[in-house]
């Protein structure tokens, strides 16, 4: 399928693990850019969106000390609506920091106003991306009870009638890595860095996401989830089954939670917890080869991944109980 590298318009909405986020222009002339892979999550569809952004040009607010800081690009204050007050910044080559926007959030997360510095608008056109769309998208997804982690997904629906594999790790693990040895094998990537979670009906799902590592691509699809393996590099592969307070423990220090609400972080923790106890959590030994595949498919379906021709894995070298 093609997909355009870039979507100019004057609104676009982007659907991230089924929450919608319309950005929209303030101002006559002013126009929305999202450039690939974001342009694989543009929503066409009539439908309302859980927040619609306005946007236009000006010098972002910063008039009250923040609330809280990241330690990264963006900050939070105390907002004109009674919500939060996001501000986005950038490093210069002084050394020095200068805010690119502020975004005043309604309580609700509604609705928001985003102010953006024409510096960082060429030609009157306003770029999302990350961390803007990832920080909405996170708390708006808290809130209905999902929450983005740190984690590659393939899925083999298609392939071998099987749903997703989702592989958590820190930066470094191995999770871009895991991903192009499965596109390889067969298996469609949803997402080599980010992956949404959600539970619906006790049956948990993964969704791809547009915030990627080396892959650079993502899809917008979400399937049911066959396990969670939490990454570590090895010489040799093997799966060990990981209790459930362990996976809870693993996948929160893993997940992206810039919430401001208590009740978000408590969102957070519902979910993991339904997570760990509904779908098999193990940790995952891998060497960079496709064998780490077979150690995933003999530890879910106890029998060897590979084309009938090969002779199959000893169990005890792939599979510890």
């Amino acid at each position: 399928m093609s997909v355009a590298p870039e979507h100019v318009a004057p609104f676009v909405t982007l659907a991230i693990g089924g929450v919608r986020i319309r950005f929209e222009a303030a101002e006559a002339d002013l126009r929305i850019r999202v450039n690939f892979p974001r342009t694989l999550f543009v929503d066409t569809a009539d439908s309302d969106a859980d927040c619609v952004v306005r946007v236009r040009l000006g010098e972002p607010k910063l008039e009250s000390p923040p609330t809280f800081v990241s330690g990264g690009p963006w900050e939070l204050y105390e907002g004109e609506s009674g919500g939060d007050r996001l501000a986005i910044f950038t490093g210069l080559a002084s050394g020095e920091r200068e805010p690119v926007m502020s975004v005043d959030l309604t309580p609700a997360l509604d609705r928001a106003d985003l102010t953006v510095n024409p510096r960082y608008a060429p030609e009157r056109t306003f770029v999302v991306g990350y961390p803007l769309d990832e920080y909405l998208t996170a708390r708006l997804l808290a809130r209905r009870g999902s929450v983005i982690v740190h984690a590659s997904t393939v899925s083999a629906e298609g392939r071998d009638g099987i749903g997703a594999y989702v592989f958590a790790g820190h930066s470094g693990a191995g999770k871009s890595t895991l991903a192009g040895i499965a596109e390889q094998n067969g298996f469609r990537v949803l997402s080599d860095d980010r992956t949404v979670l959600s539970v619906d009906n006790d049956l948990v799902f993964a969704a791809g996401t547009p915030w990627h590592g080396s892959h650079a691509g993502g899809s917008p699809d979400a399937a049911p989830v066959e396990a969670i393996f939490l990454l570590e590099r090895a010489e040799a592969n093997s799966v060990t089954r990981m209790a459930s307070g362990q996976a809870f423990s693993e996948l929160m220090v893993r997940s992206i939670r810039p919430m401001a609400q208590s009740g978000e972080h408590v969102g957070v923790m519902n979910v993991l917890e339904r997570v760990v106890r509904a779908v098999p959590c193990a940790a995952l030994r891998f060497a960079s080869s496709a064998a780490a595949l077979d150690a995933v498919h003999y530890f879910i379906r106890k029998e060897p991944m590979r084309d009938s021709n090969a002779p199959p894995p000893a169990a005890p070298d792939i599979l510890e109980r």
